[in-house]
């Protein structure tokens, strides 16, 4: 859930036990890939004829990721329809 522009994801949880705290915690630093470093991946990506002005139109744009396999799946099987 965003909350504009400013950089910051604002994320509400509702964990029937405090204890799913830290996977919960784990799976959206992955679906978000908060520990990609996006200085480099700017660096790397910028460098590239097609996607530079792209990648310095909007630094560090993500795309959510997935949170498990089976997600992936039912993603990319629906995307295609």
């Amino acid at each position: 859930m965003s909350d504009g522009d400013d950089g910051w994801l604002r994320c509400v949880l509702q964990l029937e036990d405090l204890r799913d705290l830290t996977m919960a915690a784990k799976r959206l630093r992955h679906l978000f890939d908060l520990d990609a470093d996006p200085a480099a991946v700017g660096e790397v990506l910028g460098a590239d004829p097609l996607l530079g002005p792209a990648v310095a139109a909007v630094p560090g744009l993500r795309i959510p990721g997935h949170v498990d396999g089976d997600e992936l799946i039912v993603r990319a099987v629906l995307a295609n329809r």
